[in-house]
């Protein structure tokens, strides 16, 4: 039976071996080689160096020290603690120092077993949380401190330093408040992971913080997160002045280390809250900034280095977040513009971009973009040349433009159709023609249409969910996977892998340019593939089939994301969450899953394990999260993540992607397709330009009286007629590019109003009767039977 005495004697021997210690395999061997009884050297991170001390072990160390990670041991602590009334700051030194023994670092086997070893531990107390109601007075622990109180009057009073020496330095750095900053790194650890594997409604279950103790612990995490990007770099300088005390140096670790976990953390918060709204649109928004995108906009080559500084930093840094504490960047700031409110500014676009509205976001988007275009443009290069087939235009496109460099597929396109006939269309390629092409390219390719398969040569790239959202389809990687079990078959020879994979890049370069020339499709995206966009991807040396993969450093999807995929498979998961021991075994599951897929023409089912030797692990009580949590991965991840990487790499060929960072999935949907807002028709009308007519002629009068009387669906189906798409550009009809137009098209009153969508243009004739007009317009608008080519 575990005595409180020797809880306390491990927690104090823990706490003593383990600041900054890992586990690491003691092989010159390669990673997927490694050996587990090899022998093991335990590195110890120093801040000081960029090297790392070992102090090498035999295995047997190892498998002991593995036992301490095992769930049953995790619970008997728990139970111990429970049970002999075990303060609370005893709990926090013995899993906080477990959970540091392991922290990943690196990557492969040394990396993974430690992951490993650290969920196990995570996964422990969240389970555990529902009987034993620990959190809760974790919770208070990190309440009962002057700093986590005064956090919130800092930002209030936009005071982002603190002095060394007063009350709010010693609440935060003295020696009796060490423990405090570990029970927020534990806090944060089992919150940052329960995000993942737990539904909207399993938040507030018992043994977890309640809504109100919920909702503070949030608001300090939104303020301390702004005082780490606004002033954590001077109180880093500050600590590391003191860096000769052992007790600052564990304090800037701890500092730094919790200041990173927050800004991770209050990203997942802030995601799950677009879902569940327990704060107000404006509790996010930090008022205070006074954020002026003019003011801003002379700033933007500097957010532009300092953006793309963030992205070369994280190459070489397992952490994301390394660079907001330091401070080369905001002293380059400082001494170029010297005012401190602008690079307030810039500091927040850059790591809490939430916090300003989306609107004043897209606004700093498209100045990028103007900048980008600025800097590469020559008048006098030679376009582009296209030559695209109707019959043939995914293909043509492909062939014409997929080997081009980012800055000329950025440039002006020469574009030029061939009809059914074989002749060539007439028409001068002044922006419309490309337009065409870039819509006409986004219909073949995304939409899983008869007339595009035969086009397409049977191929297929994207797939939708339940919600007719659109991700890359999941064939190319379960067919990998089944010509690897049977390689005697051969049945997706590398010739075929190649071509499929540079289309799906081609396709990424054509989502790319329509966001570069703001031209709005329709098409709509399944967020868990977005969240994929919505980051700093750092080019990573790690591959997956000798292919080039990246580190999402920003969003992860977590098993919520699951609803909009499959919701049945989300809902009977969500069973699985409360069934009971007997019900689970009656169910037999392992870590497995069984996916559909055709080979030659013929329909098979492949079997693959979520984890290694999945096959021989049943999910029970204790796994059932990381089950849900693996099949969410696999779902959402895993089975695209090949052939997201190569859209990925085609869609930054045009978009970097530090320019999607600025925004979460949602709202880069908007940026493709266009706003929800309804259609705003006097701001349509004030950006049109007229031929032929002008704004005092009656039948332009009845126009738009019209417009005005119709419903949302009526001007969405008449704008989708004009432009391609169904929605008002998100800054409004301004962006429009080429601008709205009407032009006359005689005075023929049996004719019915057409459009050429590639130049936004309606051709209308001059009917000089309202009922009349209304009647060939809707005529015209439902029966999409508008195009016509000049």
């Amino acid at each position: 039976m575990l005595n409180s005495s020797f809880i306390r004697a491990l927690s104090i021997l823990l706490g003593g071996i383990t600041c900054g210690l890992v586990f690491k395999m003691d092989t010159d061997e390669e990673d997927d080689d490694v050996d587990i009884d090899s022998d093991l050297r335990i590195i110890t991170s120093r801040s000081d160096t960029q090297s790392n001390e070992s102090i090498h072990v035999n295995s047997d160390f190892y498998l002991t020290i593995s036992k301490m990670y095992m769930g049953s041991f995790s619970k008997d602590i728990l139970r111990a603690c429970d049970l002999l009334k075990v303060d609370s700051d005893t709990q926090v030194l013995f899993f906080y120092s477990l959970l540091q023994f392991v922290t990943p670092r690196g990557s492969g086997f040394d990396a993974s077993v430690n992951s490993s070893f650290k969920n196990n531990i995570i996964v422990t107390l969240i389970v555990s949380s529902g009987s034993i109601n620990f959190l809760s007075s974790w919770f208070s622990r990190l309440c009962d401190n002057h700093f986590y109180n005064e956090v919130l009057v800092l930002v209030e009073e936009k005071n982002y330093k603190i002095d060394e020496g007063d009350d709010l330095w010693e609440s935060a750095f003295s020696n009796k408040n060490e423990l405090w900053w570990c029970t927020l790194y534990l806090l944060q650890e089992l919150y940052s992971y329960l995000l993942f594997v737990s539904h909207d409604k399993d938040l507030f279950a018992p043994g977890r913080l309640d809504k109100d103790c919920y909702k503070s612990f949030v608001s300090f995490l939104k303020n301390f997160s702004i005082f780490i990007v606004l002033g954590g770099r001077s109180v880093s300088s500050s600590l590391v002045t003191k860096m000769k005390n052992p007790l600052f140096k564990n304090m800037l670790n701890s500092f730094q280390n919790n200041g990173r976990l927050s800004l991770k953390l209050l990203q997942q918060i802030y995601l799950r809250d677009l879902r569940m709204h327990l704060f107000d649109e404006e509790f996010w928004f930090l008022d205070s900034l006074n954020f002026d995108v003019n003011k801003v906009t002379p700033l933007l080559k500097m957010v532009e280095n300092a953006l793309e500084l963030d992205l070369d930093d994280d190459d070489d840094d397992d952490d994301d977040s390394a660079d907001i504490f330091s401070t080369q960047n905001d002293s380059r700031m400082a001494i170029k513009f010297g005012q401190h409110h602008q690079i307030d500014s810039v500091l927040i676009l850059m790591h809490l971009p939430f916090m300003i509205p989306f609107e004043e976001r897209a606004d700093v988007f498209h100045h990028l973009i103007n900048l980008d275009a600025s800097s590469f443009m020559d008048f006098n290069s030679t376009k582009l040349y296209g030559l695209i087939s109707r019959e043939n235009v995914l293909f043509d496109a492909f062939e014409s433009f997929s080997q081009a460099t980012g800055a000329q597929f950025k440039g002006p396109l020469s574009i030029e159709f061939v009809n059914k006939f074989g002749e060539k269309e007439a028409g001068i390629d002044g922006g419309g023609l490309t337009k065409e092409l870039l819509t006409a390219v986004v219909s073949a390719g995304f939409f899983n249409t008869e007339d595009n398969r035969s086009q397409n040569a049977g191929l297929k790239f994207f797939d939708n969910t339940t919600n007719y959202e659109l991700y890359p389809d999941a064939s190319y990687y379960l067919r990998l996977k089944y010509e690897q079990k049977h390689p005697e078959l051969k049945s997706f020879p590398l010739q075929e892998r190649s071509f499929y994979l540079q289309l799906m890049k081609f396709l990424g370069m054509i989502i790319g340019k329509c966001l570069y020339e703001n031209v709005l499709i329709d098409v709509s995206f399944a967020p868990f593939f977005l969240s994929l966009w919505a980051t700093h991807h750092s080019k990573s040396q790690s591959s997956f089939l000798g292919l080039r993969s990246y580190d999402t450093q920003q969003y992860r999807n977590s098993f919520d994301d699951l609803k909009g995929f499959d919701k049945e498979l989300y809902d009977n998961l969500t069973k699985l969450i409360s069934l009971s021991d007997e019900e689970l075994d009656s169910l037999d599951l392992n870590f497995t899953t069984t996916e559909p897929i055709e080979v030659n023409g013929e329909q098979k089912m492949i079997t693959l394990p979520l984890v290694p030797d999945g096959d021989n692990i049943r999910v029970k009580q204790q796994n059932k999260l990381q089950y849900i949590y693996s099949i969410a991965k696999f779902k959402l991840n895993q089975r695209i993540i090949v052939q997201s990487n190569y859209f990925l790499e085609g869609l930054f060929k045009v978009i970097k992607p530090h320019w999607l960072s600025l925004f979460n999935p949602y709202e880069i949907q908007t940026l493709i397709s266009g706003g929800e807002k309804e259609i705003d028709i006097d701001d349509l009308k004030n950006n049109c330009e007229l031929g032929g007519y002008s704004f005092e002629n009656q039948t332009i009068k009845d126009l738009f009286d019209i417009l005005r009387e119709f419903d949302n669906v009526e001007k969405s189906k008449f704008l989708k007629f004009t432009t391609s798409s169904s929605k008002q550009p998100l800054l409004g009809f301004k962006e429009l590019t080429p601008k709205f137009g009407i032009r006359w098209s005689g005075s023929d009153k049996s004719r019915l109003p057409t459009a050429s969508t590639c130049v936004n243009l309606l051709k209308l004739p001059n009917y000089q009767n309202k009922q009349l007009l209304k009647e060939k317009l809707l005529y015209s608008i439902n029966a999409e039977a508008g195009f016509d080519l000049s």
